[in-house]
């Protein structure tokens, strides 16, 4: 490329010491200034602006991969092959993760629930035909505790494995316990949910105080007694 006329090049590129170095070239008394580092970032913005319309296939991976694998840098490779250094990274990064470096093609939203939370959704939603997208959320997340796992992972936070035979020590079951019995025995039973809430505020009045206070004068050897069995049942 031929450029004539200091006012010509002045508007071009801007005059330094470092692109004054880079060398001339005499054309018949003209200087002709060759600004090589511009001419190889411009050619680098060019593929990248072209890499950067289509994806990449599973050649320009492999490419990619083999010159990293080589001991070449993000940098190197990215002006070499014209792609930004974020996409060779994420793909670098995926490959050292899984091994994997072909494009995984899917259509729609990726999948944010398993089967069984696909069937339990469904069984929950043909219970109750009224329950909105919300309700179903958070019965979802009350049944398989998965916000309560994202929380722990997010504050990372080690929980300690708790068997499924492990007894639960919460005393409060005792207390609906009772009043589970002291309804069933009421005659005549409750029809509907109004006389079913009276029901369940009169017995909840008429559970005796020492039945309470030994309940919870119970809890110490309790305790004793599961740490003895390791967590496991007990007569409790």
């Amino acid at each position: 490329m031929h450029i004539t006329g200091n006012h010509q090049m002045a508007r071009i590129v801007r005059h330094n010491d470092e692109s004054v170095r880079e060398g001339y070239m005499r054309n018949g008394g003209k200087e002709v200034k060759l600004f090589t580092s511009a001419l190889k970032a411009f050619q680098c913005n060019n593929r990248i602006v072209m890499a950067q319309r289509k994806h990449l296939d599973d050649f320009l991976r492999g490419r990619i991969i083999g010159r990293l694998e080589c001991g070449r840098t993000l940098l190197e490779v990215s002006e070499e092959l014209g792609i930004t250094q974020s996409v060779i990274s994420r793909l670098w990064q995926r490959f050292q993760d899984d091994g994997n470096v072909s494009r995984c093609y899917s259509t729609g939203r990726p999948r944010v629930t398993t089967p069984n939370e696909d069937r339990y959704l469904a069984v929950t939603a043909k219970r109750n035909r009224r329950s909105t997208a919300s309700y179903l959320s958070r019965q979802l997340s009350s049944a398989t505790g998965t916000t309560v796992d994202e929380c722990l992972q997010s504050e990372d936070i080690t929980r300690m494995d708790w068997p499924a035979y492990s007894p639960d020590l919460n005393s409060i079951e005792h207390v609906w316990d009772m009043l589970g019995r002291r309804i069933a025995a009421r005659q005549p039973p409750p029809t509907c949910l109004p006389e079913l809430r009276r029901a369940l505020l009169d017995e909840w009045c008429n559970i005796p105080q020492d039945q309470i206070d030994n309940l919870i004068l119970s809890m110490p050897r309790r305790c004793k007694a599961c740490i003895a069995s390791s967590g496991r049942h007990t007569p409790y």
